[in-house]
């Protein structure tokens, strides 16, 4: 009860209050309620079901927290569950390398520079395609309520072609802001009507 009084008195505050509220509204009911009655009894009756309503009350404070966790690991079980460290990673060919493409496995080691002799470990999540192409322009044109999204992807050597980097997969980043990857993501797998690729050496 000790830990109770405050909702318990919450409780019969709350109660005294209607009745006020009632017999102001409703005069020719005062009457049944006893209003001007000082039998003991009606008056433990009103502390009881304060006491009772007030269980209730601080069940529902307590638990609520419980209840609400309980419905996000239902409706969304990612808001709830642990999440380890992430990083964002750039991979690219050195300036003299002879390489064209390269896969980079689901699993591989990654460790950080140094930070007051840390070193933090990571590891990828999914394979990585690599090629010697960088995006040199991005930007979305519209004709007759059609858009299109247009990428210009650039290679980094010299004398080197497109078709000679043996393209099989292509990963993009859609960026760090929610909203705006969320919609280019839905754009781009229900509302796609046509991909088309160009080299810009030819016509």
């Amino acid at each position: 009860m000790k830990d109770n009084i405050f909702y318990y008195q919450k409780e019969l505050e709350y109660l005294y209050e209607k009745r006020e509220y009632f017999i102001k509204n409703y005069p020719k009911l005062t009457p049944f309620l006893a209003y001007d009655s000082k039998d003991p009894d009606i008056e433990r009756i009103i502390e009881n079901l304060a006491i009772l309503s007030s269980k209730i009350h601080q069940e529902l404070d307590e638990n609520i927290p419980h209840i609400a966790e309980s419905l996000i690991n239902i409706v969304s079980p990612n808001y709830t569950n642990p999440l380890p460290s992430l990083c964002m990673q750039e991979f690219k060919f050195e300036q003299n390398s002879k390489e064209n493409n390269l896969i980079i496995p689901k699993g591989t080691l990654i460790k950080s520079k140094p930070i007051d002799k840390c070193v933090c470990e990571f590891k990828t999540v999914y394979d990585v395609y690599l090629y010697s192409i960088s995006i040199s322009e991005v930007f979305i044109s519209s004709k007759n309520q059609d858009y299109t999204f247009n990428l210009t992807l650039q290679v980094n050597k010299a004398e080197t072609k497109i078709c000679d980097l043996g393209l099989e997969k292509i990963n993009l980043y859609l960026g760090n802001d929610t909203y705006m990857s969320s919609t280019l993501l839905l754009y781009m797998h229900s509302y796609l009507k046509e991909l088309k690729i160009q080299s810009l050496d030819t016509d």
